[in-house]
C-alpha cells in the first residue's frame, strides 16, 4: 500500500526515525570509545589513547546533549574504574600511594602527610600509570586531606632523616620472636605494636639468609655492590666478603638499581677460578 505525499504524519514519523538512527549510533559510538579508552588503559604504550578517546567523546556528547550516554562513558571509563577501587581500598585500610621508577628509600616509606604506605610497580615505565596511578594518588589525598587517615594507618611520631639517623646509631638489635609478640624495646622501655602487626612483620622476613650460605660455600665468590647504594648500604657487601671463605668484592660506581653490567671482571673472574675463557 503506498503512502500518500500528502499524509500529515509521513514528516513525524520520519523525525522519529532519524531520531532513532541518531541516537544507535551515539550509544555505537560511546561504546566504541569506552572499548578504545579500555584498550589503551591496560596496553601500556596506547594509554594516551584512553586519555585522547575520554575527552574528545564527553564534548562530542556535550554538544549533542547526550547526557545519559555521557555518564555512562564517564562512570565505565578505566578512569572512574581507578577511583572507585581508591575509594574501596581507602574505606576497608589497604590503600596505596602508587608510584614508578627507579627504587628509593622513599618507594616503600610512609608519606608522612597522609600516612598512606606508598607502593611502586618498578622501573619499567609503560604509560598505564597515567590511568591508574594518578588517579588513584589523587582520590587517596583528596579523601586523606577530608576525612583524616585510613583506618589503620600508622598514626604515631615520623621522625626526620637526621632523627632516624641518630636513633640508628645507638639502636640495639630486636629479635624476631620480640617482633612477632608485638613487643619493641626502645631505650629502657617496651613499645606494644597493634593486635597483629608483629605477625606480618615476620612474614615479610626474607627466607634468604646469604650470611650463611657464604659461611657454609667452601668454593670461590665474588661480590658486586653499588657505593652509592640508599636500598642495600656497601656495608652489607663488606660483611658478606668477610663471611665467604674465598670472597672477593668488586665495587661498582652505582646506586641500586642503574649499575652497568661488569662482565669484564666476570670474565677474569671464571678465567682464574675455572680456567674458562672467552
Amino acid at each position: 500500500m503506498s503512502r500518500s505525499v500528502n499524509d500529515a504524519s509521513w514528516p513525524t514519523e520520519c523525525a522519529s526515525g532519524y531520531r532513532r538512527c541518531v541516537t544507535v549510533r551515539v550509544w555505537l559510538l560511546t561504546f566504541i570509545g569506552l572499548l578504545l579508552a579500555w584498550a589503551g588503559a591496560v596496553f601500556g604504550p596506547a594509554t594516551l589513547l584512553a586519555l585522547l578517546v575520554l575527552p574528545i567523546g564527553c564534548v562530542a556528547l556535550c554538544s549533542r546533549r547526550q547526557w545519559v550516554p555521557l555518564v555512562c562513558l564517564g562512570a565505565l571509563s578505566p578512569i572512574a574504574f581507578a577511583t572507585v577501587v581508591a575509594v574501596i581500598s581507602y574505606v576497608c585500610g589497604s590503600a596505596r600511594l602508587r608510584t614508578s621508577g627507579l627504587p628509593s628509600i622513599e618507594t616503600y616509606n610512609v608519606d608522612p602527610a597522609t600516612r598512606f604506605q606508598r607502593a611502586s610497580s618498578g622501573c619499567l615505565v609503560d604509560g598505564s600509570q597515567l590511568v591508574w596511578q594518578i588517579p588513584n594518588n589523587l582520590v587517596l589525598r583528596l579523601l586523606s586531606a577530608t576525612f583524616g587517615p585510613m583506618q589503620g594507618a600508622y598514626d604515631g611520631p615520623f621522625p626526620s632523616q637526621e632523627e632516624s639517623d641518630e636513633a640508628l646509631v645507638v639502636a640495639v638489635p630486636i629479635s624476631w620472636d620480640d617482633i612477632r609478640a608485638g613487643l619493641i624495646p626502645i631505650g629502657v622501655t617496651r613499645v606494644r605494636l597493634r593486635a597483629g602487626v608483629g605477625v606480618r612483620l615476620c612474614a615479610l622476613q626474607d627466607p634468604l639468609d646469604s650470611a650463611a650460605l657464604l659461611g657454609r660455600y667452601t668454593g670461590p665468590t665474588l661480590l658486586f655492590h653499588g657505593v652509592r647504594d640508599e636500598i642495600v648500604p656497601f656495608a652489607h657487601a663488606e660483611r658478606l666478603v668477610q663471611l665467604a671463605q674465598r670472597g672477593r668484592l668488586h665495587k661498582l660506581a652505582c646506586g641500586h638499581n642503574d649499575c652497568a653490567k661488569p662482565w669484564g671482571e666476570i670474565r677474569k673472574f671464571l678465567a682464574s677460578e675455572a680456567g674458562l675463557r672467552f
